[in-house]
Parts: structure tokens; C-alpha cells; sequence
């Protein structure tokens, strides 16, 4: 080590002249400290630190990062915990500096919006705190509440109530340090001065280079800030502890909190029993839990906990059962927690299970109730020693029926050791999962846990993982254990090391950033990147070379078509192609896309023939790839609760088939029914239900890249996986694809959630006299988690519906509907319908008699207006004139992203715009669509005009840009950059479209797909 030599010297002198000598340290009794933590290979196989660093702000890391470049050492980044394997020094890299962050501690909370704005040293714990008493929690996972709640965001966010709130989701606005020193942001905070309230976009979404099931481990630099997502807490603002330690307790009100132990015979029904709880929407945390995570968070000791482990009764348990953690939350009231126990009895008797008995779980009970919010467990079960997940899978439901029995088998072969040693078997077939909306997402754990001794360690670390590895390799398959892996196995996972290779290169180009830990650039070789402007070649030439790829009878230039593809419903200019090009297949796909890079010809992907927004719009001398051909439903699957389809499959195709299954995918507001259902899941249109658990109905895919390979997103990358529908598994991220418009590839395929249709719904209508009441009583019945479809629509959109179903007169709807009208529906299940209904709308009647709001049972006198509503919402538009073009004949769209209290702003500042163009308020539809109970919402502008007056058009395209500026310094967030806004999108985010362009480079070398959108 060359501690105390000259360059040691002149690091050190030079971070002591950037944070002070409060902050900088080098004594090797630190260094030593710092080397040491509860896992013990770390101590074998890992170096010492040279410098310890405390920086207290974004500008602090960013010189940081800059000395690093200029002296050339390496640097990675901490948490609230020490965790080595991810940031311990690295053999063979001299003058390696740890980031400490505890002096970025700071943080602040939304409380409307349900969002906290965190700074990496801020805990879980203090984060509850805080929420708690404004009726919020964020997602604790089993790493403890004393963990970074930004650390987590980024690692695994496997948490205790995913259940409903999602994996891998609670990321928002960041900001983030690269490696050479730029400091950018993403989301709604990519603007200056933006806020933290969203984090993807605009356009491709950065994040999927953050967010993994191990994430970039600050290999691709340090995220200073983030917002990270809350939810409603039902529970007391503040805890009561009563007791002395070790017997201090504390308890949540039965009333709302109620907790079970179900246990059933075989991995099958204790499968399916979860699957059914997910199908009837129940509970708020759902766990598949092994008896050893029970006996070690209950017992106080290590005496304690063998003399319990021991008990016939937790013996049969661990031989011959298989154990789930039900905790029932009523968000809604103590109705809501007494319908979901009724439920969840029957489900635990159809299904073969039983009750652990009271008597039994006494030790326990209170603990497994709170220990999903403030977690302490981890503490508890390292007093037995070191713990290590053997295998594990993350990815479906269905996929634990193959990937458990498999792990079975891998852990006999290390039986013995296993059992004797010092290191201790938890059971011949134990296990855990962690589920995550409602169990689409299952993440397994197989464990052993043994002493804290070199023995027990060097057996794991040599011997164990790298032969699980190896064959989760072969098998192709993913598991958190072997991510690192996964990203350096070649083919096998679709030369993804490569594409992270040339990205890491590009915002690191020294490699000072925690090298060899996310990738190991040093072992992938470097790939040539040729950009080229897209070639200008002859029409014919063109026909005649992708005629000899799909036939000549599916290719054309013919003029009148290629007119046809020219334009779409939007304002933007017109293109004209030189050629129309319809293939079948992935294979046809991938043949074009070759030709294309050997070409230099610009492509551009259509898969719906009706387009709004002018991401379609072809290249300057490009080619048109028509995806409407491949329109193949591949598969159904009831269990998983997802749908395999082809680009070109319409809404008015998927939602007819679903319907014969009783089920749906969760549609945006009356989509086009030959609007591609891929395309609008890609493109992040907003959901109706704006459910957490529903939210982004885009699962994993398959996409041919502008170099002509074929990459998989999410588990799809794994194929030896059964359910292949797990997005979050790996960076490079399902979120980098989104909103893309085709500008890295092509989509060939993609799996989406499914849901029930439910069994039964009533519709309740809210008129309001302004939007700023209707926000409001929007945020409350969100808070409460009520609903499925909840919307809100102004009296222009209302009765331009209306009117198109033949009900009236659209002049005199307009006149006689409320300025505004809040729709919610309440749906039951298979199970009781009317009970779920029933308490939900007790509490929508509550909140109306809070805020002297009346409930209307229909609007405009109409009977039967509500079912007609519901079946509308669950089907693409099928008139012959589309909603939005009723009565004027053509339309144009503004929408973007806000908070709900900011609605009524631009609502004030549209209309503003509106009369100083001399246009009509008549003509202006609103649409407000909650996300994510209330978070944010989507605000969209509909402008209503006659497109065959010149003069009317030009008007219509004037305020379309004023309002589209104002909007954007106002601060919302126009998260998909189509045409005129991509320029408003990306004017100030230099350092955002740098990475953007970087990502491009890596999979699009030859700029060949869809060049000119976005900020390519």
C-alpha cells in the first residue's frame, strides 16, 4: 500500500484544502474501522481505504470527483451502514477514497403530494417519524429501518409492503453526480429550479441506468438528493412504547392493523392462496416466510432462540409447512379491515390452510404487526451469527413453483457442510419470498446461516456462490446473488455487459467510479462507436434491397401511401418517406434493422395506423417499418395475471378477446381503437385507476436495437424464467425504454399486466364549481385508498362524451353540466363485491359530508349513465368520430405532469392564453387523471377547432406554442417530448441529454432509428 507516499501526500493536501481537516482522514486505525462489518469475507477479500472523505453537498462530491479525475484514484460511496461487498477498497486499485455521507443528513417532506426529499444519510426511521404524523410511511425493507432510505430506493426495494406499493418504484426526482464531476437531474426537477415530484423522463427515462436489483453501486457516480415516494399510513401519528429494554413493546390498533400466520401443506397451495389474496386485492403486507424468520424476530437470545427452534411445534412447521405473513390494513376505516378478514378466512379454508395458533405467535405477534414499517429485524437474526442467500429468483408467482424446487436441489448438494461446521441449515425445504403488487413479483430467498468464523465464510464465498453463479449462467436465469454476474455472461444475457461497458466508458472515461464493481471494464472489450449521418439513398435501391428481405409485395414507395404516412392527427410538419416497409416477425424485423445500419438509413417504427402526438412521423429520406402486421396475442396467462402481445395488436382487438377471460388491461382514457396498446404502454399514457399497484402496466419485453441485435428487458433477459415479468432486474432498466419513440429500437413483443374485470361497480359523480375544490376532495379520497377509475373531466369533455352516445345535445350538456365533475367508480371482486362497496362508499360519503360536496347517483338526469360510463372506460373509443375531434372536427393536446395542488394554476393560466388568442373557452376540454392515488396528475388540454380554415389552424398552432412555453416555465413537466416540445424539454438539461446521447451511442451507434426526436 503506498500510504505516506508522495502522490498519498498530494491527495491529501488537496482534499484537505477542498472540506477542511473536520473532514478528511487518513489514519489507518480509521482505515481499519472502516474495513469491517457483519459480513466477514469482506475482512478476506477485500483492501483497505486510503481516505475517508465527509462532503456536505452536491458541490462537495462534485470536486471530489473532479481531484479524483485529476490524480486518478478511485472512489466509491457508503450508506448509513457499511455494506463492503459493494464499496469496500478493491485489491490492486491504490488510493482508494470512501465517501461518507453523514453530513448530507437533510431532508424534507410533502406532505400533500406524498413524496420526501432525501439526502443519502436520512434513515428509514427518520423518515417514518416524520411522515407518520402527516399520515404517511415510505416502504421499509428487511436491511432495516436504520438504513439509508435513498440507499434502498437504489438497491433491491424489496419491501414489507410491496405488496401494494410496488418493487423497485420509489424513485422520483434526482440528483446525481457523475463521475466527472456534472451534477444533473432527472425528471421534473430536469428544468431549473424544477420540483422532485417525478423522476422518469423527459423522454427516455436515466433512471434505468440507477435502478437494479443491485443498481449501479455508485459506479456510475453518487446520487446527492432524490425524492422518494410515500404512502398513506392509517395508523397513529406517533407510537406508544411502554416496557423497559429488552422487553420495551409496542402495539398498533387492532382495530385497523391485524396480523395472521397462515400455513398450508405444500409450496402449490401456499402459492395459490397468495395468488388469490393478490386477485381479490387484500391486505397490505403479504410475505412467504420461513419459521426461522419468525423464531429469530421473536426470542431475545441466542438461548431463547434453540430452545423455541426446538419445540415440536416449530419442528412440524419447518419439516412440513409452508408459512405466509398476512397483515390487514383498514386505509379506509375499521369496515374495510373487517370485510378483508372475512375474505381472507375463506380464502385460508378454499385453499387447505390453517391459522398458527394465538397461542403460539404470543411471542411474536405484536413484533411481525410493526416490523413492516420500522423494521429491526436484521439486528435481531444477526445475533445467531452471518446469514447468506443460497439462491433466490425475482421474477413471477408461477416462476417460485420452479425456481424453489430447483434452489432445493442446490442447497442438498452442499449438505453436509450444511447442518454441521458451524453452519446451520434452517430447514430440508425453507424459504422466503418477497411479494410486490399483489403478487405479480416474487422475490425468493433461500438461506443458511452459520457462525461469524473464516470456516464458515471462506466455505460460502469460495465455494457455494460462485458455483450457484455459474449455474444460474447456464440455466439463464437471474437472481439478486448473482446480478454482477449476470452482467459479464455474454451472450447468454444479450452481451448486456457490453452495452453497460461502453456507457460506463463514456461518463467515467478514468474509470474512477467504485471500478470493477458494477462492471469490470478492463475485462469487456472496448467497442468502436461510428456515428453517421443517415445516407440519402435512391427509392428504388431502397424497395428493390427490403424487398429481398419480406417479399416484394410488402414494401412500397407508391406515392399516395407514402402521403398517407407522411402526418398524423397533430400540428407538426409533415415528412415524407421514401419507403413503406411491412414486416411479420422478429426476424424480419431484425434483417431491416441490419440493412439499415449497413446502410445509414433512418428508421422510423409506426405499429398503430392513427397517431396523435407526431412520434411517428418518418425521417427525412427514412423508412416507414409498419409494425400493424405483427398483431399476434402470444399469451394469456391467467395465473401471473399478465398478456404477451405484438406491436401491432389494437385496443379494440385485446380488449374484446380479454373480456371473453373477464379480464383487462388498465386502459388510458378512451383510447383510439386502432391505437397500438404497446405503443400507449410504452409512451406511459395514464391509467384510469390510478391505483400505486396498477401503475405502469409495462412488464418486460423484447427489442431489436439499432445495431440490429436483439436485447430483453427485465427478466425477460433470463430465460430460463417461467414468468419473465419482473421490470426492475437489472440495469440497464425497463425504465430506459420507455417513452423512447423508437429511438433505441424496436419492440417486438412485451409482456403487460392483466387484471379482473370486477364483479360488480357503482359510479359515483362529485360535481364540483372549480377545480381547486375538486382537488381537493380528489386528495382525500386517494389518502383513503378508494375506487378503482377516478377521473375528473370539465363540462366541454363531458358533454362532448355524452353527445357522441347519442344522449343529447352537446350545446346544451355543456351548459347544463357542473364546470367540473369528479367520476370515481367503486368495484367489488369475486368474493362479497357488495362489502367492499359498501364500506368504500360509507367513506365517500363521509368526505362529502367534510367538505358540503354532494354525491350524485347519475348527471343530467340520464339513468343509466353510470354502467354506460363503466363500459366505456373499459373499452377503446369505437365511434366513428373520435371524442376529442366531436364537434369541431380537429383537436390539439396539451398535457404534462404537476401536482394536484397546481392544477387550478394552469388551469388560470390556459385560459389566460386562450383569450389572447381570440379563441373560444367553450372549446377547451380539461382532463385531470390522479396517478398514483393523488401523487401527481396528468393535466391535459384539449383545444377544439375547424382544421380546413387556414386561419383557424394557424390560430390553434399559435396557442398550442404560447401555451406549451407557458406551461414549462410555470413548471409542469411535459414528460413525453413529442415534436415542438422536445426542444422545451431538453433546452436546459445539458447534462441530462449528454447521458441521454450516451445511451443512444451504446445501442443506436449509427443514429439509424427515428433520428430528430427527442434530443437525438
Amino acid at each position: 500500500m503506498p500510504l505516506g507516499d508522495d502522490k498519498h501526500k498530494r491527495i491529501l493536501d488537496a482534499l484537505l484544502g477542498l472540506l477542511g481537516e473536520d473532514y478528511v482522514e487518513d489514519d489507518p486505525s480509521v482505515m481499519e474501522a472502516f474495513s469491517r462489518e457483519s459480513q466477514t469475507p469482506m475482512r478476506l477479500t477485500h483492501g483497505r481505504c486510503e481516505f475517508i472523505v465527509l462532503p456536505g453537498s452536491a458541490d462537495d462530491v462534485r470536486a471530489i470527483y473532479c481531484l479524483a479525475n485529476e490524480y486518478e484514484f478511485p472512489c466509491s460511496v457508503t450508506g448509513t451502514g457499511l455494506f463492503l461487498m459493494t464499496c469496500g477498497a478493491v485489491n490492486g486499485f491504490p488510493y482508494w477514497c470512501l465517501i461518507d455521507p453523514k453530513r448530507l443528513n437533510r431532508f424534507e417532506i410533502d406532505p400533500d403530494n406524498m413524496f420526501a426529499i432525501v439526502e443519502p444519510y436520512v434513515t428509514v426511521a427518520q423518515i417514518q417519524a416524520e411522515a407518520m404524523k402527516c399520515g404517511l410511511f415510505t416502504g421499509c425493507t428487511g436491511a432495516g429501518a436504520q438504513g439509508s432510505a435513498l440507499s434502498t430506493s437504489l438497491f433491491s426495494n424489496s419491501h414489507w409492503t410491496g405488496w401494494r406499493t410496488g418493487k423497485g418504484r420509489n424513485l422520483l426526482g434526482v440528483e446525481w453526480v457523475l463521475p466527472t464531476g456534472e451534477i444533473l437531474h432527472t425528471g421534473s426537477c430536469v428544468q431549473p429550479h424544477g420540483s422532485y415530484f417525478y423522476g422518469d423522463g423527459p423522454g427516455i427515462s436515466a433512471l434505468g441506468l440507477l435502478r437494479g436489483n443491485r443498481g449501479q453501486i455508485s459506479s456510475l457516480g453518487m446520487i446527492t438528493k432524490a425524492a422518494i415516494k410515500l404512502h398513506p399510513w392509517p395508523g397513529p401519528s406517533e407510537w406508544s412504547v411502554t416496557g423497559i429494554q429488552p422487553y420495551k413493546e409496542s402495539k398498533l390498533p387492532i382495530e385497523i392493523f391485524r396480523t395472521f400466520v397462515v400455513s398450508h401443506p405444500t409450496l402449490e397451495t401456499c402459492v395459490d392462496f397468495i395468488r388469490e389474496l393478490g386477485e381479490h386485492e387484500i391486505a397490505s403486507v403479504v410475505m412467504q416466510v420461513n419459521p426461522y424468520e419468525i423464531v429469530a424476530l421473536g426470542t431475545l437470545s441466542r438461548v431463547e432462540f434453540w430452545e423455541k427452534w426446538h419445540t415440536p411445534f416449530w419442528q412440524h412447521q419447518i419439516h412440513y409447512r409452508h408459512l405466509t405473513l398476512v397483515t390487514l390494513w383498514g386505509y379506509a376505516s375499521r369496515a374495510q379491515t373487517d370485510y378483508e378478514e372475512e375474505i381472507l378466512r375463506e380464502l385460508v379454508t378454499t385453499t387447505g390452510g390453517e391459522f398458527l395458533p394465538e397461542n403460539e405467535l404470543a411471542f411474536v405477534k405484536n413484533l411481525l404487526t410493526t416490523v413492516s414499517v420500522r423494521d429491526g429485524y436484521r439486528t435481531r437474526y444477526l445475533r445467531l451469527g452471518v446469514t447468506t442467500s443460497l439462491d433466490g429468483c425475482s421474477d413471477s408467482l408461477l416462476d417460485t413453483l420452479r425456481s424453489i424446487p430447483r434452489a432445493w436441489e442446490m442447497q442438498k448438494r452442499f449438505t453436509p457442510p450444511l447442518g454441521d461446521g458451524g453452519l446451520y441449515d434452517r430447514g430440508p425445504k425453507q424459504h422466503k419470498f418477497w411479494l410486490a403488487d399483489f403478487g405479480r413479483i416474487a422475490t425468493v430467498s433461500i438461506g443458511v446461516f452459520g457462525e461469524k468464523s473464516d470456516y464458515c465464510e471462506e466455505f460460502l464465498e469460495n465455494q457455494v456462490r460462485p458455483w450457484v453463479s455459474r449455474q444460474n449462467a447456464n440455466d439463464q436465469v437471474f437472481t439478486p446473488a448473482n446480478a454482477g454476474e449476470a452482467s459479464r455472461a455474454g451472450d447468454r444475457f444479450a452481451n448486456i455487459h457490453q452495452y453497460i461497458a461502453t456507457i460506463k466508458r463514456a461518463v467515467d472515461p478514468k474509470n474512477i467510479a467504485n471500478p470493477t464493481r458494477f462492471i469490470d471494464i478492463t475485462k469487456v472489450p472496448l467497442q468502436k462507436i461510428e456515428n453517421k449521418t443517415p445516407s440519402i439513398i435512391r427509392r428504388n435501391t431502397i424497395v428493390n434491397e427490403l424487398g429481398g428481405i419480406v417479399g416484394k409485395d410488402r414494401v412500397t414507395d407508391d406515392t399516395e401511401i407514402l402521403n398517407a404516412y407522411a402526418s398524423d392527427e397533430s400540428l407538426n410538419i409533415p415528412q415524407l418517406p421514401k419507403a413503406v416497409v411491412y414486416p411479420t416477425n422478429t426476424e424480419e424485423v431484425q434483417a431491416i434493422t441490419r440493412w439499415a445500419s449497413q446502410s445509414a438509413v433512418a428508421l422510423t417504427p409506426r405499429s398503430s395506423s392513427i397517431g396523435f402526438h407526431g412520434a411517428a412521423i418518418p425521417c427525412k429520406h427514412g423508412v416507414v417499418v409498419d409494425l400493424t402486421n405483427m398483431n399476434r396475442i402470444l399469451e394469456i396467462n391467467r395465473y401471473d395475471r399478465r398478456i404477451k402481445i405484438e406491436p401491432g395488436v389494437t385496443w379494440g382487438q385485446l380488449q374484446a378477446v380479454l373480456k371473453k377471460h373477464s379480464m383487462m388491461v388498465v386502459s388510458p382514457l378512451f383510447p383510439h381503437r386502432d391505437m397500438s396498446v404497446l405503443t400507449s404502454t410504452m409512451e406511459c399514457e395514464p391509467l384510469l385507476i390510478p391505483k400505486s399497484e396498477y401503475n405502469e402496466n409495462f412488464l418486460t419485453g423484447e427489442i431489436v436495437l439499432g445495431n440490429g441485435s436483439l436485447f430483453w428487458m427485465g427478466t425477460a433477459l433470463a430465460k430460463g424464467m417461467v414468468g419473465q415479468s419482473n421490470p426492475e432486474a437489472f440495469v440497464l432498466g425497463t425504465r430506459l425504454f420507455r417513452r423512447h419513440q423508437g429511438t433505441l429500437g424496436i419492440v417486438t413483443w412485451a409482456q403487460i399486466k392483466l387484471e379482473l374485470i370486477p364483479q360488480e361497480d357503482k359510479v359515483i359523480f362529485v360535481p364540483c364549481s372549480n377545480m381547486i375544490e375538486a382537488a381537493r376532495i380528489v386528495y382525500r379520497i386517494q389518502r383513503l385508498m378508494l375506487g378503482s377509475e377516478c377521473l375528473i373531466l370539465n363540462n366541454v369533455n363531458l358533454a362532448a362524451i355524452l353527445a357522441q352516445q347519442g344522449l343529447g345535445n352537446y350545446g346544451a350538456f355543456r351548459r347544463k353540466l357542473p364546470p367540473y365533475t369528479i367520476i370515481l367508480v367503486l368495484s367489488g371482486f369475486k368474493r362479497h363485491p357488495e362489502g367492499r362497496i359498501a364500506y368504500e362508499e360509507e367513506s365517500v360519503m363521509k368526505i362529502s359530508r367534510e367538505y358540503g360536496s354532494p354525491i350524485m347517483p347519475t348527471l343530467a338526469g340520464i339513468p343509466h349513465l353510470p354502467s354506460l360510463l363503466v363500459s366505456l372506460f373499459r373499452s377503446p373509443w369505437d365511434g366513428s368520430i373520435y371524442w376529442k375531434q366531436y364537434p369541431s372536427g380537429s383537436f390539439c393536446d396539451i398535457f404534462f405532469l404537476t401536482t394536484m395542488n397546481r392544477a387550478n394554476d394552469f388551469i388560470t393560466l390556459v385560459n389566460g392564453v386562450i383569450k389572447r388568442h381570440i379563441l373560444s373557452v367553450e372549446d377547451l376540454g380539461i382532463y385531470i387523471q390522479p396517478i398514483e392515488r393523488g401523487r401527481i396528475c396528468h393535466v391535459e388540454f384539449s383545444l377544439r377547432y375547424n382544421s380546413s380554415s387556414y386561419k383557424t389552424k394557424k390560430k390553434a398552432l399559435a396557442f398550442f406554442l404560447e401555451t406549451s412555453q407557458a406551461v414549462v416555465d410555470a413548471g409542469g413537466f411535459i414528460s413525453n417530448p413529442y415534436g415542438y416540445w422536445a426542444k422545451l424539454a431538453y433546452e436546459k438539461a445539458d447534462s441530462y441529454v449528454k447521458v441521454l446521447r450516451t445511451v443512444k451511442s451504446a445501442l443506436d451507434p449509427k443514429n439509424i432509428m427515428n433520428p430528430d426526436k427527442l434530443c437525438f
